[in-house]
């Protein structure tokens, strides 16, 4: 679990493995934050897994930059490490995908 100062996803995903959105959800639900401070961003998880299970990386994409925004906005000013945790996780997955437009 992830406590007020515990930043684990590094510890639990160090190394090359690649993040997946739903992975992110089971430890956002793990972690010490409020169920009121979880849903919002449970929403923008869920709508990315939504938009990749249909194939459409680049709204995918969109919805884990949203859930880095909403964490910069309402988790980063009470828990630091614990934000930027989810953030570069967040950035794992959108760095892993081609939403590059072809020329």
């Amino acid at each position: 679990m992830f406590g007020e100062t515990n930043t684990g996803l590094h510890g639990v995903f160090g190394g090359d493995v690649i993040f997946k959105p739903d992975v992110l959800i089971g430890l956002l639900q793990d972690s010490t934050l409020s169920a009121r401070s979880q849903q919002p961003l449970l929403v923008s998880l869920a709508a990315a897994v939504a938009a990749f299970d249909r194939g459409n990386v680049p709204a995918g994409a969109n919805q884990l930059q949203a859930f880095q925004n909403k964490l910069r906005a309402q988790i980063m000013p009470f828990n630091a490490a614990l934000a930027n945790e989810f953030i570069r996780a967040a950035q794992n997955v959108i760095d892993r995908t081609d939403t590059r437009v072809p020329p």
